[in-house]
């Protein structure tokens, strides 16, 4: 099922979800987008989550890439886009992805 996330910049909320459940999230002042890596059968990929009044709301499912290296610089940009779309989103890279490295 498809999973889609949405956020309205103006009354500061985020709705998320599929067919099946939807959620809905109120952000705070100070957002953050979390990048954090993941791993399936020998390939890599990245999920994202916004942060916002210390509550986690998925906002990018884990998708699957390929190599270590494809998912780092992909996840990289697709954070730049979101940051051009969003200027008052924080980017922060998961600690995992150093350690991983």
């Amino acid at each position: 099922m498809p999973f889609s996330a949405e956020i309205d910049i103006d009354s500061k909320t985020m709705c998320y979800g599929n067919i099946l459940w939807r959620r809905k999230c109120q952000l705070g002042d100070e957002v953050l987008l979390l990048v954090e890596p993941s791993y399936s059968r020998g390939d890599w990929g990245f999920s994202m989550k916004i942060i916002s009044k210390g509550r986690k709301c998925l906002f990018l499912p884990g998708v699957i890439v390929g190599p270590y290296n494809k998912a780092i610089s992909r996840a990289r940009n697709l954070a730049k886009m979101i940051q051009k779309c969003a200027p008052f989103v924080r980017i922060e890279e998961s600690k995992y992805w150093k350690i991983l490295a």
